[in-house]
């Protein structure tokens, strides 16, 4: 019961935020287009300001390992190349079989996993997943923008400069750019002063909310009903699939406790949220993309539940 409880408590907070947009805009409250105004504000200033700040507070020098880190890193590269490999040659429609991935790929690390590993080993097991923040989101940001922006190169794009408009892509996305300032600042001896630590902390603690709240409001339930099978089918790859492969191979080359805690955590959880809005921002299936965060949010305490309850079981937590 305990299991479910801590599961519960780290899923329904994401589920009514995106509940309460929902009904927001059902009931005239927030406008489509104040809310498609105020996701690319979540894009281009907040989401930053939230991945800056949770980077800036990792402790590399506590319980770093290169092991975990590692595994992590080649964990989620070797995902993208599975994914890739089943569905690029599965759909024509390479820029919803793109979508496949980037959901497949991308869990909501920032937000349910750190929680998650929280809530099983407490600050012990939040800094060891914290450990991994600035490669996951690193990496996480570049595949995004990669996979996505090959998605909107035209057909009589030449290489040269399909390779140019990813790199120039990536230098300009807000996103990437707080993840590599924010492990620069954390490994140097800098420090940021009170005030404007506060003022940071400040954006940050409305950035998960409000991200949510406005994702809400952009959902279309009556898109949904007529693309449950593709939805289902895509969630099942990022809650069920991914997980049971990728911690299956962790515990095989031994990690164990707190360390197969932050895995499980990176790998288990929902789709950020953040992929819904780099979605929306390439105009690469922004709908399919919501629906498949929104269904994944409200499933995971359960697999996660199911997930939890096994590695207990045998003894592994």
């Amino acid at each position: 019961m305990d299991i479910l409880i801590f599961s519960l408590n780290a899923t329904m907070p994401v589920v009514l935020c995106m509940i309460l947009g929902f009904v927001s805009r059902r009931l005239g409250l927030l406008e489509l287009d104040t809310a498609k105004k105020v996701i690319d504000y979540c894009f281009q200033i907040l989401l930053p300001t939230l991945l800056f700040f949770n980077i800036y507070n990792v402790d590399f020098a506590a319980e770093f390992s290169p092991r975990l880190v590692l595994f992590a890193f080649f964990g989620i590269l070797g995902t993208i190349m599975v994914l890739s490999l089943i569905f690029f040659p599965l759909m024509k429609d390479k820029a919803k079989a793109a979508t496949c991935i980037h959901v497949g790929f991308r869990s909501n690390y920032t937000m349910f996993g750190l929680m998650i590993a929280y809530n099983m080993y407490g600050q012990p097991g939040q800094r060891i997943a914290s450990m991994l923040l600035p490669v996951v989101l690193i990496v996480f940001n570049i595949a995004t923008v990669i996979l996505l922006s090959s998605c909107t190169a035209k057909s009589t794009d030449s290489l040269a400069k399909t390779i140019r408009d990813v790199c120039v892509n990536l230098l300009k996305n807000p996103l990437i750019i707080a993840s590599v300032v924010g492990t620069i600042v954390s490994v140097s001896p800098l420090s940021m002063p009170v005030f404007l630590f506060s003022a940071v902390r400040s954006v940050a603690n409305i950035t998960a909310p409000l991200t949510l709240i406005v994702l809400g409001a952009l959902l279309d339930v009556e898109s949904l009903r007529s693309n449950v099978k593709m939805v289902l089918a895509v969630s099942s790859v990022r809650l069920i699939i991914v997980p049971v492969v990728v911690i299956s191979i962790a515990v095989s080359v031994g990690f164990r406790e707190a360390e197969l805690a932050a895995l499980f955590s990176l790998f288990a959880a929902p789709v950020a949220s953040a992929s819904a809005i780099m979605a929306m921002k390439f105009d690469v299936y922004p709908i399919l993309t919501t629906q498949v965060l929104a269904m994944t949010t409200t499933l995971a305490g359960f697999t996660n539940f199911i997930g939890i309850s096994i590695l207990r079981y045998l003894q592994l937590f």
